[in-house]
């Protein structure tokens, strides 16, 4: 069976390019495809395909960029400076490490993540050779070697040769993803080359559903009604940050359990109670801390699965309880029996926000 391939085309300097960079790698490990990584020059692709230099763009285009940077930072958790001191930036040294490291038969996915965020995480200039070579030495690269090669104008054949290609791709800007003729411009399209991928190599990548987050939860105490929030931290074998059951203030804290520490409920569920036994439950009524849709949660003990960019590990199925029919004082024990949402552990920390995606791992 042969390994599916993505061709990704950036420059080092692309903020869009460095804010999908992990989602391409995870995504491509995940559907057992390969990238082939093709730094581009970006003032040849931009001067071919009739682009235009951000500096050159007009006021209304560059305020909206930044706009959009600010709720892709905001959307991801990411630690993107939006106004970093030194951008724009030459690439040229940059693409000429990058492109040299490759030619060496160096893996350049670790680089390639390094030089992005010494520039868009730490605020340097990737212009200077000893950004780049620190940059080398966390993607485990030799000092001398990351000084020879992003002083290597031999570099710039292969370079010229990316951007060839990216034009007779029909490419036209950063980042770009090529799989097989199916062009995907920007770090927003990723979730349609999933799509694409899953649809012509099913036998690698296999995601079973693409759910969203639909409502966040949380009470810092038992009885107390469920607040709604837009976004919450989750905390790696704790739970959901200030939630009764992170801080043992839950009516069921004592009796805990490793698998209580967040809790999911599909909107689904609400639907049938509505539909079949004609019962209103709103969702903040469930006690549950997330609300999904498109998420067979059931299906789900004993695998892991990624909401926004934190991984939950299913536990085991929640049980209705006589408790929580108290609180509404409707006769939900019975309709929620096999449909009452999911125990999960937090098996990393960070944020999730209304309206993440909700994607099956293993």
């Amino acid at each position: 069976m042969l390994t599916p391939e993505i061709d990704y085309y950036f420059w080092p300097s692309s903020d869009w390019s460095y804010l999908g960079h992990d989602r391409l790698v995870d995504l491509a490990a995940r559907a057992g495809a390969r990238v082939n990584f093709k730094p581009v020059r970006s003032a040849d692709l931009l001067a071919r395909t009739g682009g235009v230099a951000l500096p050159d763009r007009a006021e209304n285009r560059q305020n909206y960029r930044l706009t959009e940077l600010a709720r892709w930072k905001r959307t991801l958790g990411s630690d993107i400076v939006l106004k970093p001191r030194h951008f724009p930036v030459d690439n040229t040294a940059a693409l000429r490490l990058l492109a040299n490291a490759q030619a060496a038969g160096q893996g350049i996915a670790e680089l390639t993540r390094q030089i992005m965020s010494a520039l868009w995480s730490h605020d340097r200039d990737i212009a200077d050779p000893d950004v780049l070579t620190e940059a080398a030495g966390l993607a485990g690269i030799r000092a001398d070697r990351a000084r020879h090669w992003a002083g290597d104008s031999s570099g710039d054949t292969l370079i010229a040769r990316n951007t060839d290609q990216a034009v007779a791709a029909g490419a036209f800007g950063a980042p770009t993803y090529v799989f097989q003729d199916n062009v995907f411009w920007g770090q927003d399209r990723l979730d349609f080359l999933a799509r694409r991928l899953a649809e012509v190599a099913p036998q690698a990548f296999r995601p079973s559903f693409y759910g969203r987050l639909e409502g966040i939860f949380f009470t810092e105490t038992q009885g107390l009604e469920m607040e709604s929030v837009a976004k919450i931290r989750l905390i790696a074998g704790v739970g959901v940050e200030n939630d009764r059951y992170a801080t043992n203030k839950g009516y069921y804290s004592h009796k805990p359990h490793e698998d209580r520490q967040v809790t999911l409920i599909e909107q689904e569920t609400l639907e049938a109670l509505a539909r079949d036994h004609d019962l209103t439950v709103q969702p903040d009524e469930t006690r549950r801390n997330l609300l999904t849709r498109g998420v067979p949660l059931n299906h789900l003990v004993g695998r892991t699965f990624r909401v926004g960019d934190v991984v939950l590990y299913g536990g085991r199925l929640n049980v209705p309880c006589k408790y929580l029919e108290r609180l509404l004082d409707r006769p939900v024990f019975d309709p929620l029996i096999n449909r009452s949402g999911l125990n999960c552990r937090v098996l990393n920390t960070g944020t999730v926000r209304v309206g993440d995606a909700i994607t099956e791992i293993s």
